[in-house]
Order: C-alpha cells, then structure tokens, then sequence
C-alpha cells in the first residue's frame, strides 16, 4: 500500500522489514538456541519491534510526522481479510482452522502438499508471501500456546503466563515461580492427548530429568532459581526472623528457611476482628494478636502505616454490631498472605550473590540441595491450568 512511501523512491519501513527477513531466515541455518542463534534471533525480533512500534504510531490520537489513520485502518482490513481468503480456500478443501495469530493461521486436518498449493495458488493472487510451517500446537487460549518443531526438537514459539520463560528468564518478565517450570512444562504437554488425561506426576519426572540432561549446570540453577519481590508494601519474613524487604533469589531445597509474607489488605470489619483487637493496645495495627507481636518484636510494624489503629477502628460505625447490621465498607488490615505458588510445606535456600561469581563446586552445592519433588509439585499445578474438564452443565 505504500504507507510508509516518501513519495521519492525510498521506503524506510520496506527495507527495514526485508532486512529482518533476511536476519530471521538465518535462523534455520543456525544450531537452535546456540549463542548465534539467541543472538541472531534477538536482532530480528528488535526489528520486529521497530516494525510494531512504526505500525502502531500510524493511526495514533496524536499528530506525527507519518500519522496516516485512513490508511492504517485500510492496511489493517486488508491483512485480515487476506488471512479470511487464504483460510476459506483450505477450509473448502477440508482443512480446519481453528485458530489465527496475528499474521496468521493455524491448519489441521489436510495434506501437507495440498496445503502448500492452495496457500501458493491464493499468494500469487494477493502479492503477499507466506512460508507455511508445519509444526505441533498446543493451544490453551488465545495468549497461551506453543508451537513446536518435534522432529527437530525446537521450541518455535512459547508464549503465556506459564510458558514464555522456557528459554530463561528475563528482565521484563516478573515471574511468579522458576523458569524451569516453563521450562519442563513445554516438555510435559507434548505427551499424547496429556491435555485430556489426569496430571501425571511421573511424566513430569520424566520431562525434568530430560531438561536437567540438555543443559549445563549453570543453565540448571539459574532457570531452578525463584526471584520473589515483596510487592504491594508487603514484607517477607523467614522461620529464623530475618526479615527480607527487598528482592530475593531463592531455590526450593530439602533444607533451609520457611518463608512467610506479610501485608495489609482491604478486609470489611466483622465481629472476627473485634475479638482480635480485645487484647491490642490502641496505637496498634488491628490483625492477628500473634502475628502483630511478632512484627512488633522484629521492629517493623513502622512499614505498615496504612494499617487502621485499634482506636479508630472501635470508632466504626457499626463496632460491637453483628456482621449483618454494620455498613458496607474496608478498612486496611494487617495479616500474613500466601506467596503466591510457594506450598506450606516447602524450604527454601536464599542467595543473592551473583551465579556468574560462583565456582563449579558451589553450582553443585546448590544442585545437590534441591529439592525435586517440591518442583514436581509446582509444575503439576501449572500444568493443571491446561487440562481440559468437562463442567457441569
């Protein structure tokens, strides 16, 4: 369509998007996740953003120099409605189309062969160009899938809460468990129709013990390791009463320290409450008696100010009054939560030094620490999230 056309023969974003498909064409000719590789595939999908970032500003709400709005929307019709040509020529030949990305179409259910044709056929017609894959899909939803090269054993695509870190973390991601339950999870949901059957703990095994056999120790206890981040004013607070307000590297080990998490929280005031606050002074945070001595006796009680004192909360409205007669409303209440996908019964061993700076031996220290079951536990519940289950109707 020319949208990015100067008008005197030069296209910046026609050029840009040729030269990071001549850098991703690369990657077929590269050991996968090779340091080339990685690196190689990293340029490409900078470019890649540098094409999104372009075509996004097109039809912004504000004047730019290549603001274009009619034309975006135009450039925007017309990709999907090619994407509905080329997918009713294979539908009519059988094929089934159950899903599209943005660019594109996932197939089933036909040759090939025959598919190449039909896409070759309706591309001349169009003047776009389409290099089909054949691949194995797993599909949970719309923002979570995988797509994956089984003869080659390569991950194409992973993406979704509980399968973007496969690779390893990274900066922009804030993982809420290790990356090495993405990691195995990927590996665990191409068994046959797993998706379909109960959660097999001793594939998980499996799966585990395969990634532990592919990569090198370093790899192993950085995607083992679990960064959790006190968020939202919270603190942590381990079973020897060192108090932890900031981020901290953890791995779940057969030793070490219990971990408990600490906050206010948004709470309606009930009768529960007004029992609690019998035997707490005024100027104290209302929660828990035991859970408020302890903070009190660590000296943190301070970090939460938000907290409503025992005073103001006997001056509610609807103190002393049963739960059905008070007025709707919440007030900050300090208690322990749950971290977020670390069970009661786990251990964790805490080191935020850098992995780089560690000897072989003190990897393998780490290694020998582990505790796998709590892993196999963690990933079966993620794994959970993908099974398909029938409800009730």
């Amino acid at each position: 369509m020319g949208v990015f056309y100067d008008g005197h023969g030069k296209d910046i974003y026609r050029e840009i998007y040729e030269h990071r498909i001549a850098i991703k064409s690369k990657l077929k000719t590269i050991k996968f996740q090779s340091r080339e590789w990685i690196e190689t595939n990293i340029m490409q999908e900078g470019y890649k953003l540098i094409l999104n970032s372009a075509s996004g500003v097109l039809d912004g709400g504000f004047d730019t120099k290549v603001r274009a709005n009619n034309k975006a929307v135009s450039m925007r019709i017309i990709g999907q409605l090619m994407t509905w040509i080329i997918a009713q020529a294979l539908a009519i030949h059988g094929a089934r189309v159950p899903s599209s990305n943005t660019d594109g179409i996932y197939v089933f259910d036909i040759d090939e062969e025959l598919n190449k044709q039909i896409v070759d056929r309706e591309l001349e017609k169009l003047l776009v160009q389409i290099d089909p894959e054949p691949c194995f899909l797993i599909s949970k939803d719309t923002n979570n899938r995988a797509e994956i090269d089984q003869e080659k054993g390569e991950v194409l695509s992973a993406r979704g809460g509980t399968l973007t870190s496969h690779g390893g973390p990274v900066v922009d991601k804030r993982l809420t468990h290790p990356a090495l339950v993405d990691a195995v999870l990927v590996k665990y949901l191409q068994n046959d129709d797993i998706v379909n059957k109960p959660i097999d703990k001793d594939l998980i095994r499996k799966a585990l013990k395969e990634y532990r056999d592919e990569v090198d120790l370093f790899t192993f206890i950085k995607m083992t390791a679990w960064v959790m981040r006190p968020t939202s004013g919270s603190i942590f607070i381990d079973s020897n009463d060192e108090v932890h307000p900031g981020t901290i590297r953890t791995w779940l080990t057969k030793e070490g320290v219990q971990l408990k998490r600490y906050a206010t929280a948004k709470r309606q005031p009930s009768m529960n409450y007004d029992e609690m606050i019998e035997t707490l002074p005024d100027n104290s945070p209302v929660g828990d008696p035991s859970v408020v001595s302890r903070l009190g006796k660590l000296k943190v009680l301070d970090k939460f100010a938000d907290a409503i004192r025992v005073g103001d909360y006997r001056t509610l409205n609807g103190y002393g009054k049963p739960n059905d007669e008070r007025e709707k409303g919440s007030v900050s209440i300090l208690g322990e939560q749950k971290i977020s996908n670390l069970s009661h019964t786990a251990h964790v061993h805490m080191d935020n030094t850098s992995l780089f700076k560690k000897t072989e031996d003190e990897l393998q220290a780490i290694e020998e620490q582990l505790d796998t079951e709590e892993y196999v536990d963690m990933i079966a519940n993620f794994a959970d999230v993908w099974r398909n289950e029938l409800q009730p109707s």
